[in-house]
């Protein structure tokens, strides 16, 4: 899912950075965190599926962000960075999935929304990120999209937009007053231009990168959790 992740954000003229390397195994969340902050990423896209049973749930289904309580964030980075971008790209993202036709958790959270203060990923990023909880794979009809080709083109193109949503947002509030880009209509210095199909709206685009961090095991996880606050 996240290599559809990072083809969708590159055709859109993101520059990505991806957690786990040639090897397939992204490290613990100390591990995808660090590379997160090392990026200087302008956000950062956990993306994961969670369970609810070992075996068939029937009952509880749906797509969540999780998002952090600020008060158990101990690195004052990491809490200004979710304080600020991370909360607005989590409700960008939960608004372009639920656009996308995805039902939000019947079981977490609130209106696709999840605060908790027991994630270590979000308390040690030190970038804007949205932790995405795209489904319960224990509930039959999730687990379907989940695995179908279609299915995940589908989870594939609601993060890449949600995440260009989100860049575009951050880059009209920052952006110069002159802005020069190139379009399928040539140069132009005028801020208004047609942008080539298929193109993030100029604004979107950033000399800083977008971080895709994939989840790993969860004893992997509370090791690093562990040890990140003691």
């Amino acid at each position: 899912m996240a290599e559809i992740v990072k083809g969708a954000l590159q055709q859109l003229g993101a520059d990505v950075v991806m957690s786990r390397g040639a090897t397939g195994w992204g490290g613990c969340i100390t591990d995808r965190a660090d590379k997160a902050n090392e990026s200087g990423a302008d956000v950062a896209v956990s993306i994961h599926a969670d369970s609810t049973s070992a075996g068939t749930d029937t009952t509880n289904h749906g797509f969540h962000m999780i998002i952090p309580k600020l008060d158990g964030i101990t690195d004052a980075k990491a809490e200004k960075a979710q304080a600020d971008g991370g909360r607005a790209a989590s409700k960008i993202m939960r608004d372009v999935y639920r656009d996308s036709g995805f039902t939000p958790s019947n079981y977490l959270g609130r209106d696709g929304l999840d605060e908790r203060g027991d994630v270590a990923g979000p308390a040690l990023t030190e970038v804007p990120l949205v932790f995405v909880e795209m489904g319960n794979g224990s509930n039959p009809g999730d687990a379907k999209v989940l695995e179908s080709a279609d299915g995940q083109a589908k989870h594939a193109k609601a993060i890449a937009v949600g995440i260009a949503t989100y860049l575009a947002a951050a880059a009209r509030r920052v952006r110069p007053r002159r802005t020069r880009w190139r379009t399928s209509r040539g140069p132009t210095n005028r801020g208004v231009a047609r942008p080539r199909p298929g193109a993030v709206p100029p604004a979107a685009r950033r000399t800083a990168p977008v971080a895709v961090l994939s989840g790993e095991t969860a004893a992997c996880s509370t090791a690093s959790w562990t040890a990140s606050t003691t």
